[in-house]
């Protein structure tokens, strides 16, 4: 028995001055009895978005894309799950969402911004078996698989020319988690492996413009990212730069085992839980 479902985006809807990537949210949920020599169960969800799908030429320098994925795989209730080969849980997400922004020439306005470039992420994957389920898996494997991939670049390019601040920014948020919890009970499996993996990448670049910037109204993105992010120097608050890059990662990974029922297996119990990040920040000018 497989039992899948998948979303895929690459396509943008456009609000106001927002480019968003719209939210993929994939689950599969078992509430009753299953019965098979091999059961798969999976949910995936990936986004994959760049700037060039806008196709609006010279006529915006500003781009913030939101992704917001979902995927999840869960047993609940009193489902009652017979599997005597193997049983998987697998809930993976990959999100990649690049805008790369390029500034005007031509631009002689200084005291506004040049080139924008906003980039944020929410992934949220589980791989769940929970509430009062009896999962027997008397000689079979039981896997359950959380993974997330999250890539997000956000560059703000002022090298072309034209005059104004330039903004990169990055943000990703969410979590992975594998489990198994409440009062679910496993008769006998093989192997137990419960697996959550989560890497993160976030790169966010701003090049000042060769014509330079000077100081404009609150209301522009570069002077709004230094305000919420609370920029300091050695000599105070910061309100003002020419080029801003903003990167952050806020996310957590669980792998476990917290169920009151009884859990056996005759071979191996694995539980593990992954995490890697990598930001990169840069404001060159």
């Amino acid at each position: 028995i497989t039992l899948s479902a998948s979303e895929t985006n690459s396509v943008l809807g456009i609000a106001s001055y927002n480019f968003t990537a719209d939210a993929t949210h994939a689950s599969v949920t078992v509430f009753g009895d299953l019965d098979a020599d091999t059961i798969t169960l999976k949910a995936e969800s990936n986004i994959d978005v760049k700037t060039d799908s806008l196709s609006l030429g010279s006529v915006a320098k500003l781009a913030f894309l939101l992704g917001f994925s979902t995927a999840d795989t869960d047993i609940l209730g009193s489902s009652h799950v017979t599997a005597t080969t193997s049983l998987a849980l697998q809930a993976p997400s990959t999100v990649k969402i690049v805008a790369d922004m390029t500034s005007d020439g031509t631009k002689s306005d200084d005291n506004t911004d040049a080139a924008v470039a906003t980039v944020g992420i929410t992934s949220n994957t589980h791989a769940r078996i929970s509430g009062n389920a009896v999962i027997d898996t008397t000689g079979a494997a039981l896997t359950l698989t959380a993974k997330t991939s999250n890539t997000a670049i956000g560059i703000g390019d002022g090298t072309s020319g034209g005059k104004g601040a330039t903004v990169g920014v990055s943000v990703i948020t969410g979590t992975t988690e594998a489990s198994v919890k409440g009062n679910a009970h496993i008769v006998d499996a093989n192997s137990i492996t419960i697996s959550a993996d989560r890497s993160n990448d976030a790169t966010s670049v701003a090049k000042s413009t060769t014509g330079g910037s000077t100081d404009g109204a609150g209301t522009e993105e570069s002077k709004q990212q230094l305000s919420d992010n609370d920029a300091q120097s050695s000599s105070g608050s910061i309100s003002f730069a020419g080029a801003v890059a903003v990167g952050t990662v806020t996310s957590n990974t669980t792998a476990y085992l917290d169920s009151t029922g009884d859990v056996t297996s005759s071979g191996s119990l694995n539980v593990v839980s992954t995490s890697v990040t990598n930001s990169q920040t840069k404001a060159d000018g």
